[in-house]
């Protein structure tokens, strides 16, 4: 009889160790499926975030790209202001040239009035 209940009460360890190993073995799973999940979670984020570098990286090429052709523009502007100033300024000397010539003319009508004043006198 002692024998036959320590059978049954090693039986019961026995079962009660295989539970408990089988619930270690059912929560190692739980947690290597849990671990995978954020393995893949990191990688997702991972490849989010090169892709939010690679745009940043973008952003910041057309940005040097746009003050680039800003300092350009500026550059053709000023430029044409110096090209227009030179314009005006040779378009004030042309309108002095005309009015130089208007003032020879004057003289040139009054010599030859005069000249034709003394041939007919």
């Amino acid at each position: 009889l002692f024998t036959s209940c320590a059978t049954d009460d090693i039986a019961a360890k026995i079962a009660a160790i295989q539970s408990a190993t089988k619930s270690t073995v059912d929560t190692n799973v739980s947690i290597r499926a849990t671990v995978t999940e954020v393995q893949q979670s990191a990688d997702r984020i991972r490849v989010a975030m090169e892709v939010q570098a690679q745009t940043v990286t973008a952003i910041t090429a057309a940005v040097d790209e746009t003050a680039l052709a800003a300092d350009s523009m500026s550059a053709t502007i000023g430029a044409i202001r110096e090209d227009t100033e030179t314009v005006a300024s040779e378009i004030d000397r042309v309108g002095q040239g005309f009015a130089a010539l208007d003032g020879q003319l004057g003289n040139l009508k009054t010599s030859a009035g005069d000249f034709v004043a003394k041939v007919a006198a």
